[in-house]
């Protein structure tokens, strides 16, 4: 018997000190994406320095810029909206974007609501790509001239952005199925199908397409 207990007194040890050595490794980990976030935070920032205006100044004091950098921002006489983006913690950072992207799958949401969410989500781009695909296939079948530029067009109309952009997020996705099929396996879709979606919040339809 009191063998069994020291036993038992071991395991709890190991395990406590196993317990113990995990939550220091997460905690250094978190310690070290906040940074890392905060560091790109600033990078971003400065990067933008040539368009700082006087409004930046209380934005870079939140981020810690250096001095040299807040006294130049507190000499400019520039006006305007601030260029620097408002510095939000990792976590925080983190639970906004979620919460931006909530609507879409909600079923209560307006249409108005779901359009800002799917711009949040992170399949964004392969959407764009697949409602193109959709798209240039049916202005085919419909014997439509220059299918592919009536595509871009009618897409970016649809999704509110500009055709290029159209052009540019199809070409990174067509590069990332060339790289590897399955990271960009999108099925094609058409605005009719967008449409739907945004109207109705049809969880099905949203469901079927997540899961090709």
């Amino acid at each position: 018997m009191e063998a069994l207990l020291r036993d038992l007194f071991s395991l709890a040890s190991l395990v406590e000190r196993v317990v113990q050595e995990l939550a220091e490794r997460l905690f250094a980990a978190a310690e070290n994406a906040e940074r890392q976030h905060h560091r790109a935070a600033l990078l971003q920032a400065y990067r933008c320095r040539e368009r700082w205006k006087k409004s930046d100044l209380p934005r870079l004091q939140l981020l810690g810029a250096s001095t040299a950098a807040q006294r130049r921002a507190e000499g400019l006489t520039g006006r305007g909206r601030p260029v620097v983006r408002q510095y939000q913690p990792l976590f925080q950072s983190i639970a906004s974007k979620l919460s931006s992207m909530l609507p879409l799958v909600d079923v209560r949401s307006s249409p108005y609501q779901r359009r800002r969410a799917l711009r949040a989500w992170p399949w964004w781009p392969h959407y764009v790509e697949a409602f193109y695909r959709g798209e240039h296939a049916s202005a085919k079948a419909k014997g439509i001239r220059r299918p592919s530029h009536y595509a871009e067009d009618v897409v970016a109309q649809a999704l509110a952005i500009s055709a290029p952009s159209v052009h540019m997020i199809c070409g990174r996705i067509r590069r990332m199925r060339k790289e590897c099929g399955e990271s960009a396996n999108f099925p094609a879709m058409t605005l009719s199908d967008f449409k739907k979606w945004m109207e109705t919040g049809d969880d099905g339809f949203r469901t079927k397409h997540l899961s090709h």
